[in-house]
């Protein structure tokens, strides 16, 4: 069963409209009869569309767009608690396209995705995922505790559940780690079930003549008003 709540990658759009014909009457000629020069159909939207791009060149626009994954940046840090009846796995962030990204630009919007074996049964089931900095300041996150529509009663031991958070990417370019968690209630306790800290590492790529600073970028924007000549006030030396 798919966790529902976060919206799955929409698709690109393609090209609609059908080709429209001008149609008119055949008219005919007063000596010999003859019907008038037929009209020029228009041509389709397909028919005036560029070729496709390569794998190559869509790969490259991807990269640009959505980011990269780079298999060489691995969290050092991976912290696993002991399972209590469920084990997190394939945790992943993912670009609008579907591909695998570590390498994030900022203004796009991701997914952060993992899925839950259940080994034995739990009741009222919550999921969580958090983003740190490389300090461990806690930065932002989300979880379903305060969503009970978005909440499991009960799991079967077999059971797999697959948990989507979509996020809008607006942290400043530098490294984050991401933790995930699953609770339940087990015996009476609401415990962890699984939890891995420092689980999986990324990075917000540059952005040339960024404004922002701090941690996250609220859009800020900057105003200037110059005083003419004359009118500026006077300056101490």
């Amino acid at each position: 069963r798919a966790l529902q709540g976060a919206p799955e990658p929409e698709e690109e759009g393609a090209i609609g409209g059908k080709a429209t014909q001008d149609v008119r009457p055949e008219k005919k000629n007063g000596t010999d009869g003859a019907a008038s020069p037929p009209v020029p159909t228009m041509k389709t939207a397909e028919e005036e569309t560029p070729e496709e791009e390569t794998p190559e060149e869509r790969e490259r626009r991807l990269e640009e767009e959505e980011g990269w994954y780079d298999p060489h940046l691995k969290s050092e840090s991976v912290v696993e608690y002991e399972p209590r009846g469920a084990r997190i796995r394939d945790l992943r962030i993912l670009a609008p396209s579907g591909r695998q990204v570590n390498v994030l630009k900022m203004g796009q919007r991701y997914t952060i995705t993992y899925t839950i074996l259940f080994f034995e049964p739990a009741q009222d089931i919550k999921f969580g995922t958090l983003i740190k900095d490389t300090t461990g300041l806690e930065l932002a996150g989300a979880n379903n505790v305060n969503r009970r529509e978005l909440q499991l009663a009960r799991v079967g031991a077999g059971e797999e559940i697959t948990v989507r958070f979509s996020f809008l990417c607006r942290m400043m370019p530098r490294s984050y780690f991401l933790n995930a968690g699953v609770t339940g209630t087990r015996d009476g306790e609401n415990v962890f079930l699984h939890r891995v800290v420092d689980a999986l590492i990324f990075r917000v790529m540059p952005e040339p003549g960024l404004l922002d600073c701090g941690y996250f970028s609220l859009g800020m924007e900057l105003e200037l008003d110059i005083a003419r000549e004359g009118a500026c006030p006077e300056r101490s030396e």
